[in-house]
């Protein structure tokens, strides 16, 4: 369930960077 909550963690990271426009 830790990798879990990680994984979706990083992938709110990564969809900030896109937001972002980067």
């Amino acid at each position: 369930m830790i990798i879990f909550f990680k994984k979706f963690r990083d992938e709110s990271v990564l969809n900030n960077l896109v937001n972002f426009g980067i």
